[in-house]
């Protein structure tokens, strides 16, 4: 399969070995392309608006959350679909009350733990 194809995926997680984990696995199915920030601030320095179709962060890091990081990055003109992923008790209805731009979408908010084909799925329905 050609790597032009696959879905460019933007994963910020200050977990570095679960992010290495779900970054081999997703890459092994053979329809994503995964880059992976376990420092968001990092991530930050590095982002190009329109390069991922998602760009799926974490909510609880340390220095900076999930939500500033994307509050950093929800001003520039980019298209790819934001999901937020913790193991916290946050709920799709809060984060789109918080981010109100986030509500035409489906889901905004993947629960860990997760299996990996179960977040497979998920980033197919959000993606898609």
């Amino acid at each position: 399969m050609h790597t032009d194809n696959r879905k460019k995926i933007m994963l910020v997680d200050d977990e570095e070995d679960l992010a290495l984990l779900l970054k081999d696995g997703l890459e092994r199915y053979g329809y994503y392309d995964v880059k992976i920030y376990s420092n968001p601030q990092e991530a930050l320095d590095n982002f190009k608006p329109d390069v991922y179709d998602l760009i799926l962060i974490d909510i609880i890091m340390p220095d900076m959350s999930g939500f500033e990081f994307y509050s950093s990055i929800r001003n520039n003109p980019n298209n790819s679909k934001i999901c937020f992923f913790s193991a916290s008790d946050y709920m799709d209805s809060k984060i789109k009350n918080i981010f109100p731009e986030l509500k035409e979408q489906k889901t905004v908010l993947i629960q860990k733990p997760i299996k990996l084909k179960e977040l497979s799925n998920k980033i197919i329905e959000i993606i898609n």
